[in-house]
């Protein structure tokens, strides 16, 4: 968890929580949870190599202050209440 303007990284299956202008970094089966103008990227292995798949809070669809994981075909969703 970091406040404004944090640059967080974890690895597989992490919760990330960032706040306003982070940018949050997460590998395969993370959630992140950026605050306004935030940058989240999810680090998926496809086998071969890996691909970033990025968004930005404000953007496309994609709200501030709600969880989101990368789906199996690569998309941004928002997380699934368990």
């Amino acid at each position: 968890m970091g406040g404004d303007k944090s640059v967080l990284t974890a690895g597989k299956n992490s919760i990330l929580v960032g706040g306003a202008r982070s940018k949050l970094i997460g590998s395969l089966g993370s959630t992140l949870t950026g605050g306004e103008n935030a940058t989240l990227i999810f680090r998926c292995w496809n086998g071969k190599r890996y691909k970033n798949v990025v968004a930005h809070t404000g953007k496309d669809g994609v709200e501030a202050h709600v969880p989101y994981q990368v789906d199996e075909a690569d998309n941004i969703v928002t997380k699934p209440d368990e």
